[in-house]
């Protein structure tokens, strides 16, 4: 089977790869870069590298997470156009998984009633909204006899994330105190919140998962079903870190992503194909802080 991976040298794309080069026997795979290939640039570009690679199945990661209507734009609504335009002509016959985002809700659903797939999605911002449309245009590929599916991820946490999201800022921070390049305070916006965290290791279980289900055309959550409290991920930190006088400092005032207090998401279609979470939220945040010392 040969596997292209677009985004393949970002934060799921690497551990994704990792992740099949272990487990994925008989499975070549193709990590993409945008060095190597621009998506957003047009479908013929796409297009020549599809004729190159000769995927079976695409996990389709690139894309940007900025605050930017035109980067995202560009990145995700542009890019995922041209990749799909591009399978339609070089390999129809091949597996697409779009990776979208759970922010498409617009909201946080309640313990009483989680969001599930058929939830009203009302995104609020340009990545949400981008990621809106690229859900559209899954869809439209998939009425035209492509066979795409739509991976909307949670909250990942794992080796080196970004550090302006909050697992990837308080383990940079955190490992900064321990080397004395930092006063011992994280220094954080609003920490009351509560989202549905994974490790990195279950999402990447997940898009395998879908790429070899036979459920073209649907979407699927890729969450825990289980929000976390800030607070507790940060306690998290704190508990796998040498340092025993680290203080927080909260700034709730400051704009976030996103302004939803409580995040409950149901993963049951996907479970029902038997994905389930299976590693903890602890080890999540031990292996974070692990890269970020090194």
């Amino acid at each position: 089977m040969r596997l292209l991976v677009t985004g393949g040298t970002g934060f799921l794309g690497r551990r994704l790869v990792a992740a099949l080069g272990r487990t994925a026997a008989g499975t070549s795979v193709h990590a993409l870069g945008r060095r190597e290939c621009d998506l957003s640039e047009s479908v013929a570009v796409v297009a020549a590298l599809l004729g190159r690679v000769r995927p079976d199945a695409v996990i389709h990661l690139a894309g940007s997470l900025e605050p930017d209507a035109a980067l995202c734009r560009r990145h995700n609504v542009e890019a995922t156009r041209h990749l799909l335009g591009a399978v339609a002509t070089e390999c129809p016959g091949a597996m697409v998984v779009i990776a979208g985002s759970t922010a498409v809700y617009g909201r946080g659903g309640s313990e009483a009633e989680p969001l599930d797939e058929s939830a009203t999605c009302t995104p609020k911002g340009p990545y949400a909204e981008s990621k809106w449309v690229c859900e559209q245009l899954a869809q439209e590929a998939a009425s035209r006899g492509l066979r795409v599916v739509v991976a909307r991820i949670s909250n990942p946490v794992g080796p080196g994330m970004r550090p302006d999201l909050l697992a990837g800022s308080v383990a940079r921070q955190v490992a900064a105190i321990e080397r004395d390049e930092q006063s011992p305070v994280l220094d954080l916006g609003d920490t009351s919140t509560s989202r549905d965290f994974l490790h990195v290791d279950d999402v990447v279980s997940a898009l395998w998962t879908l790429s070899q289900a036979d459920v073209s055309g649907r979407v699927f959550n890729v969450a825990s079903g289980a929000p976390t409290v800030v607070t507790k991920l940060i306690d998290l930190f704190l508990q796998a870190s040498t340092r025993r006088d680290i203080t927080l400092e909260a700034h709730p005032e400051r704009a976030s992503r996103s302004a939803i207090k409580e995040q409950w998401l149901s993963s049951a279609r996907l479970r029902a194909l038997g994905w389930a979470p299976r590693l903890s939220l602890q080890a999540a945040v031990e292996e974070t802080l692990s890269a970020a010392r090194t």
